[in-house]
């Protein structure tokens, strides 16, 4: 642990700063995974017995995550056609070279 930081990181369950509690000695930092699906909490509190009375509630659970927007402007659509267009033009052209190589170099009649 980061001690700069951890000395000035409050307590999860009081809001002290660990260094104003015992100087940070007592800091004690818990890392708990729970749940199906897994959840991950990380908190770090400036005793023991803060530790003991967080654990004895009931764990955070889990964040519902936020809905992805999407999309569907006629802006987004028409960026969306124009490379599409560009790759098959593209394409085209390609063939088109690949085409007047071979009658060049005197593949086809």
């Amino acid at each position: 642990m980061d001690d700069a930081v951890e000395e000035s990181a409050p307590c999860g369950l009081c809001g002290r700063r660990l260094i104003d509690v015992g100087g940070g000695a007592d800091a004690t930092f818990l890392e708990v995974t729970h749940g199906e699906p897994s959840v991950y909490v990380e908190e770090v509190f400036c005793t023991q017995q803060h530790a003991a009375e967080w654990l004895s509630r009931p764990l955070p659970a889990r964040a519902t995550p936020e809905p992805v927007e999407t999309s569907s402007r006629w802006r987004d659509r028409l960026v969306a056609v124009t490379f599409a267009f560009s790759v098959l033009w593209g394409l085209g052209l390609m063939l088109l070279g690949a085409w007047a190589a071979v009658r060049l170099l005197g593949g086809w009649n």
